[in-house]
């Protein structure tokens, strides 16, 4: 299922990918020295899949967003564009797939507040052409693309990470010289000290200092992304799984596949959100019978294939695949003039 309007990545281009990975901020030496190559091919090989919209790095607000759900869009015939185009504008809104059957699109969404929450639903609910929303909010997030790494890891060098999970404090506000920081990086989560010096009016020693502990206390986060169809994986497959017992256990055993994107507790009959990628329909398949033999209690809800990604982690993603601009970005409380 490979798309003319995309390439598949080199050997070399993958490993460049999985050690920013790893730590999107290592420096192009570390790289380097991780694939068996010099800092200046490893920074070149980078530069080539960011021009091409196939890989990019980004830093997003963690603790601040206290919220996190996941919202399945019916649309109405004629509308799916306009719908899916002011979707995606809203800031609080990182994600965004076009799936089949009857909810064509679907969306997470992280917020400060639940208040904010329900000006997002009410907003989109009133959007010409929305047939019906079904939200459902996460208690949980176990694994998400943030501690993805492609195939070619060895399983056993796989973990859960840290996910998500709500405080019960009021989220950390950044300070103004955190924010023009945090803006900067959400475009560029390498943008190297000098850079960030120049556009926060922060030395470039403080901020050398303050970054690393803004990210160790949770406050901002960093992520290395890359497209799907750009190493093979054309498919993604979004799934509702309900169990009475086990889901601990089962959750954490599909945390560690290589196909697995997310692995969210959230709310309703069927508490397991689950998110893959996979290269074909019949993949999808063997991964939902590996679910329902973790135990026999397991009752899978639904299944949606994702035929795109429209959103992910501040950038747009246009039909081969590749980004094609930087989304709107900010602490999800705007709503822009196409959702007011």
């Amino acid at each position: 299922m490979q798309d003319s309007g995309h390439r598949a990545l080199s050997e070399r281009e993958l490993e460049v990918v999985t050690a920013l990975q790893r730590d999107p901020r290592a420096s192009w030496a570390t790289v380097g020295e991780l694939i068996g190559t010099n800092a200046t091919t490893a920074s070149r090989i980078w530069q080539r899949l960011e021009h091409a919209g196939l890989a990019w790095t980004s830093v997003y607000l963690a603790n601040y967003v206290n919220v996190i759900g996941y919202i399945w869009v019916s649309v109405e015939p004629g509308h799916l564009e306009q719908v899916a185009t002011a979707l995606a504008l809203h800031t609080g809104i990182f994600w965004m797939e076009r799936l089949d059957g009857d909810a064509q699109l679907f969306a997470g969404f992280g917020a400060p507040t639940v208040h904010v929450v329900e000006t997002l639903l009410t907003a989109v609910e009133m959007l010409p052409g929305v047939r019906q929303v079904r939200s459902q909010l996460s208690r949980r997030v176990l694994q998400d693309g943030a501690q993805w790494l492609p195939d070619t890891v060895p399983p056993v060098e796989r973990s859960t990470g840290h996910g998500w999970q709500p405080t019960h404090t009021a989220p950390t506000l950044p300070s103004a010289r955190e924010w023009d920081a945090y803006r900067v990086l959400a475009t560029n989560g390498r943008t190297s000290y000098i850079d960030l010096a120049r556009s926060t009016g922060l030395s470039e020693r403080t901020l050398r200092r303050r970054l690393p502990a803004l990210l160790e206390r949770g406050l901002l986060a960093s992520r290395c992304d890359v497209v799907r169809e750009s190493i093979g994986l054309p498919l993604g497959m979004i799934v509702t799984v309900d169990m009475q017992r086990g889901w601990q256990t089962a959750a954490s055993v599909i945390a560690r596949w290589s196909a697995t994107r997310l692995v969210a507790l959230i709310s309703g009959d069927a508490p397991l959100l689950l998110h893959f990628w996979v290269r074909s329909t019949a993949h999808g398949a063997e991964l939902l019978e590996r679910i329902s033999a973790l135990d026999p209690s397991v009752r899978i809800a639904t299944v949606n294939f994702s035929l795109r990604s429209l959103k992910r982690s501040y950038r747009f993603i246009g039909p081969s695949g590749a980004v094609t601009g930087i989304a709107p970005f900010g602490d999800g409380t705007e709503l822009p003039e196409v959702l007011s």
